[in-house]
């Protein structure tokens, strides 16, 4: 019987439900760590507000973020500044089925030069009380850059 140990900087543990320890079963772990000004990790709590969603701040202006809901959603939504290239964003990619692209209002986002703020009320980036995973890669990373 397996159990939960608390993450350190070199491991963790997956304790022992059945979701994430089934014998003969396959797993995959992407496994992060920040760089200030490249890359921001974390989660905000959801208002299910359409025009005034949370605000989160990166430190940076986000190229590509992903979304996760921990809740009650099972889709992992992506946005980028290359597909859609001005706010107000809402063409999104699911990360965890074959889908093509898809763009509903319910989806919108705004990049800002310091993080993102959410626009819609679709549950798997906002609904209200829920927790919501974001990863965030910058556009323009300051703190790899080398000047010529």
């Amino acid at each position: 019987n397996k159990t939960y140990t608390a993450p350190t900087s070199t491991v963790y543990s997956l304790g022992d439900h059945p979701s994430v320890t089934a014998s003969g079963s396959t797993y995959v772990a992407y496994v992060f760590s920040e760089v200030a000004g490249y890359s921001k990790f974390g989660s905000y709590v959801g208002n299910g507000d359409s025009e005034n969603g949370p605000f989160v701040f990166t430190n940076h202006r986000p190229a590509w973020i992903m979304f996760k809901n921990i809740n009650t959603a099972t889709w992992w939504f992506i946005y980028d500044v290359k597909r859609e290239t001005f706010n107000v964003m809402n063409t999104i990619l699911a990360a965890n089925v074959s889908d093509q692209e898809y763009s509903d209002s319910h989806y919108e986002i705004d990049i800002l030069s310091n993080g993102f703020k959410i626009r819609g009320q679709q549950p798997e980036i906002n609904k209200s009380g829920d927790t919501i995973l974001y990863f965030s890669f910058a556009e323009l990373p300051f703190k790899n850059s080398r000047a010529r």
